[in-house]
């Protein structure tokens, strides 16, 4: 009995030494994975070691890749899927509030867009720069489309305080202003602000704003509410992340082509006459 017992002991270490293991393995690949989808940016970091915020910024990396990486699976899954689902159903948007200092376009265009989106969202940029000034040069500016942004910080606590930022742009009625510079310092440096001072000074640089009432309202967090009732409200219409739209109330969901975009605006317009 006492050598069964011995023997069972043993295979139990045996098979706790294997899932310890098997660990270490998994987080092996995970590493990899991120090391491979900074493209060499964080070697050039830690060359960089004598910088005060070297560390920090390193940190920073590694988590908006891992971010990178999670987003492009999504992206991904979510296309193939697409390819095989039927269309979505149309969500009822008629008592959806649109603030006007965050819509583009005529009061009474026959199509409404809801965008939700998030500063940081490397999809969000890649709308943002391709297929938005499209969708304002052939459909906002003829009168047929009216566009409205909506906050979805799904990455983080830094998405979160740039949506508050760009609200309190919106309190002056520059919001799309802010939009605007926030995607752009996105683009030129792979990053949007990672603070409050950061977030005010790119509103003193980019934009003429009264810089006193915006700092009292983004320290003072007076617009954390509104961005919580914005994501609460795509949640509701299906919204599960960055970029997603409702065009009429139907869902489409990622960064996808213009072509994609014109043939359901197109679908929509059909539908209203």
């Amino acid at each position: 009995m006492e050598e069964q017992e011995k023997k069972e002991k043993r295979t139990d270490i045996m098979t706790l030494c294997w899932f310890v293991l098997g660990s270490l393995f998994g987080a092996m690949l995970l590493f990899s994975a991120l090391m491979i989808s900074t493209n060499g940016a964080m070697l050039q970091l830690l060359k960089a070691g004598a910088a005060p915020n070297a560390q920090a910024e390193l940190k920073q990396m590694v988590k908006s890749a891992l971010q990178e990486v999670i987003n492009e699976s999504t992206q991904r899954n979510g296309a193939a899927s697409s390819q095989q689902a039927p269309p979505a159903a149309a969500s009822n948007i008629q008592n959806v509030s649109l603030r006007p200092s965050n819509t583009q376009g005529k009061a009474d265009a026959p199509v409404t867009i809801i965008e939700y989106s998030d500063f940081q969202c490397p999809y969000c940029l890649r709308y943002h720069s391709e297929t938005f000034p499209r969708i304002l040069q052939e459909y906002v500016a003829t009168g047929k489309v009216k566009i409205s942004y909506k906050e979805y910080p799904a990455l983080g606590d830094i998405s979160f305080l740039a949506a508050q930022a760009a609200e309190c742009a919106a309190d002056q009625n520059a919001f799309w202003d802010y939009h605007t510079a926030l995607f752009d310092e996105r683009s030129r440096i792979g990053r949007i602000p990672q603070n409050k001072a950061d977030l005010i000074k790119l509103a003193s640089t980019a934009l003429k704003i009264d810089m006193s009432t915006f700092s009292k309202c983004l320290n003072e967090d007076h617009t954390t509410g509104r961005v919580q009732i914005d994501s609460e409200e795509g949640q509701r219409f299906g919204v599960r992340g960055t970029p997603s739209f409702l065009i009429n109330g139907k869902l489409v969901v990622g960064a996808q082509p213009y072509s994609v975009f014109k043939a359901a605006i197109e679908d929509a317009l059909k539908n209203t006459k």
